[in-house]
């Protein structure tokens, strides 16, 4: 019985994949054992339970990323650390999950997911404050007053004032 071209694409599939299960699982094991030099336990070892969920990996990812990513990031960073595909619906619905329960926060304006370890308290100024080069604020105006600096430093947002 002769193959197919089918039939050879198909076989040639698995055994691709079945290699591909072996790679991630010795890289597994090397991560494994690296960390346990390190002294630290890995990301797989911290996923509460003993099946590891897709949303334990994700939140493992982002516990190790205080910068977080965005999805597709986190995505490739799941694929690397754990050597699980997830599609873009799955991590879309895991992460608004996520967020939901406070696990894990979303930049609105950059698209970065962080874990809640590492999100941004609210009500806390950016890093670097002022020296960063931003504007002076109203707020500025009123402690110039307050602190008896003369307020030419901070011009009158109406405009100049005429005295007759």
């Amino acid at each position: 019985m002769s193959q197919t071209l089918r039939d050879f694409i198909n076989a040639r599939e698995s055994e691709i994949k079945a290699s591909i299960k072996a790679l991630n699982d010795e890289l597994r094991e090397l991560r494994a054992a690296k960390s346990a030099i390190d002294g630290s336990a890995p990301a797989a070892e911290r996923a509460s339970g003993n099946r590891v969920t897709h949303r334990d990996m994700i939140v493992a990812v982002l516990d190790e990323r205080p910068n977080g990513g965005t999805s597709d990031k986190v995505i490739e960073w799941v694929n690397a650390e754990f050597g699980v595909e997830i599609s873009q619906a799955s991590m879309s619905s895991q992460l608004s999950r996520a967020k939901s329960d406070g696990v894990v926060s979303l930049e609105q304006s950059t698209k970065i997911w962080r874990s809640a370890k590492h999100s941004a308290k609210e009500n806390e100024p950016p890093v670097g404050g002022s020296e960063t080069g931003e504007a002076v604020t109203s707020s500025d105006q009123v402690e110039g007053a307050r602190s008896g600096h003369p307020l030419t430093n901070f011009p009158d947002p109406m405009g100049p004032t005429r005295h007759g």
